[in-house]
């Protein structure tokens, strides 16, 4: 739940919704209002035929949208931001001291909070599997705000663990 539209915006950037996706929602908020919307009258149908020079159009656009927008465009600005690298870089720091005991660590934690992974593991050698965890944890802080450069390297990840 949020108390804000700002609030709300922001929760739907988090779940992954992109301009392309609020662009579809203006066409269906449109269509609904027109088509399904049983109180509409005469005068308004003549309003909404306006399309995007309508006043229901406009107001998405910029009551909507224009934040929606905003909200996107602030979160993935995280990625972007020295600071916010910096803090992944120094967060990370204790735990690259000993990458191979903190990635033993770390899925021992996972496996009994919870266990129903475990066969996603199947026969690893975990203590191979524990070190690399970190490392790509590492490349990933390392290449922060070009996470471009890390696509081929995360394809390439992508193809190991979909054979495992």
């Amino acid at each position: 739940p949020f108390s804000t539209l700002e609030e709300g915006f922001i929760q739907f950037a988090q779940l992954g919704m992109r301009p392309i996706h609020w662009k579809e929602a203006r066409v269906i908020f449109l269509v609904v209002m027109k088509d399904v919307n049983p109180y509409i009258e005469e005068n308004d149908l003549d309003l909404l035929a306006l399309g995007t020079k309508s006043c229901v159009y406009r107001f998405w656009t910029q009551h909507v949208m224009k934040p929606a927008l905003l909200a996107i465009r602030d979160m993935d600005d995280i990625f972007d931001s020295d600071e916010n690298r910096d803090t992944v870089i120094k967060s990370f720091e204790p735990l690259a001291t000993d990458k191979h005991r903190s990635g033993l660590s770390f899925y021992r934690k996972m496996f009994h909070l919870h266990p129903e992974v475990i066969p996603y593991f199947g026969t690893t050698d975990m203590d191979f599997f524990a070190g690399h965890l970190f490392e790509a944890i590492e490349l990933l802080a390392n290449i922060m705000p070009n996470f471009e450069k890390a696509v081929p390297i995360l394809h390439h990840l992508g193809k190991i663990h979909d054979r495992a």
